[in-house]
């Protein structure tokens, strides 16, 4: 049983390539005094991750896509101080999985940017993935481009079937 008082959230920044939006979205996420979030389609590249974390002032996990596409990370608010256990980070920017423990209580964390084309055989890597976890304490957030109802889930574009 988990007894934390984490706050999780979730956001698409389309691309934090630009060091001015950076810096608004990283001082609009500790305004709301997040715990963890995490973040899609940052286009991140390997060398951003020194400066972005010296910008953000904490741990930031990354999964890197292009400098102009995909790209997912797992920022944590500062004094936080999770363990990773366990982590599995896609080489296409797609997803992060992670065993964390926080104050004595475990997570499992997957932070997800679905590939904006009809792909089964992407979110069962994905689920094959995550049965490697131990933690029954699951949070997932993302963008997982993914319309249950189109009549409900979308309004405009292509419908695909």
């Amino acid at each position: 049983m988990v007894y934390s008082n984490l706050k999780f959230a979730s956001y698409n920044c389309r691309g934090l390539r630009n060091v001015d939006k950076r810096r608004m979205v990283f001082a609009y996420l500790h305004r709301h005094k997040l715990d963890v979030i995490f973040i899609q389609e940052t286009h991140s590249v390997l060398s951003d991750e020194r400066r972005w974390r010296t910008e953000w002032g904490h741990d930031i996990i990354f999964s890197h896509g292009t400098n102009t596409s995909k790209g997912v990370a797992v920022l944590f608010r500062a004094g936080l101080s999770p363990i990773v256990s366990k982590k599995i980070t896609d080489v296409h920017g797609r997803f992060i999985i992670l065993d964390i423990t926080v104050n004595n209580d475990s997570f499992t964390l997957l932070c997800v940017y679905g590939p904006n084309t009809d792909n089964a055989t992407f979110f069962h890597t994905v689920y094959n993935h995550l049965e490697r976890f131990q933690c029954d304490n699951i949070i997932c957030g993302g963008d997982f481009n993914f319309v249950f109802n189109l009549t409900l889930d979308k309004y405009g574009g292509v419908h695909q079937f």
